[in-house]
């Protein structure tokens, strides 16, 4: 998951491919692996690589 978490995917189509129910329980699931919603994980890589952010997910 961590590598479709790296894409430019809406989230919505990510837990759609994954076999969530829907965005929500992806995120729940997600912060409760990583301690991190998936936009602020977005965000977080996006530091890292000295990329500007981006308003999706």
């Amino acid at each position: 998951m961590a590598v479709a978490m790296r894409s430019e995917h809406e989230l919505a189509r990510i837990a759609a491919e994954f076999d969530y129910t829907d965005q929500a329980h992806l995120t729940r699931d997600f912060r409760s692996m990583t301690g991190l919603t998936p936009g602020a994980y977005r965000r977080g890589l996006q530091q890292l690589m000295g990329a500007a952010p981006t308003e999706r997910g």
